[in-house]
Parts: structure tokens; C-alpha cells; sequence
């Protein structure tokens, strides 16, 4: 979790600020290029950290 919450900081709130500013006012972004390779450097991480969670959810669920 504190993983998640680190590239929640550092990239996602970040990246998600920018691109809603961007939308405010009705524009492009000048460095979109960028920020959405900095949003997709971390989608392997974010995915693997999303499907552990699932797993270890179900597991927690398994009664022996």
C-alpha cells in the first residue's frame, strides 16, 4: 500500500494535475508526450501491485 501510495504521489497526482489544468482551459498540454510516458512507466508496477492485492484478497478467502 505504501508503495501504491508513493507513484500515487510522485507520478498519477502529479500527471492527473497537469492534464486537469490543461482541461480547464481548453488545451493541449505543451509536454503531453511526457507525461503520458511518465503515466506508462509505471503501469507494469501499478498492474502487478493491483493483481497481488486481488490475489491475497482471494487467499484471505480460502478456508482450509
Amino acid at each position: 500500500m505504501l508503495t501504491w501510495l508513493l507513484l500515487f504521489a510522485r507520478i498519477a497526482k502529479t500527471t492527473d494535475a497537469a492534464l486537469a489544468v490543461a482541461a480547464d482551459v481548453d488545451a493541449v498540454p505543451a509536454d503531453a508526450s511526457a507525461l503520458q510516458d511518465r503515466w506508462e512507466s509505471i503501469i507494469v508496477l501499478r498492474a502487478t501491485q493491483r493483481g497481488l492485492a486481488v490475489a491475497l484478497m482471494c487467499a484471505t478467502q480460502v478456508q482450509v
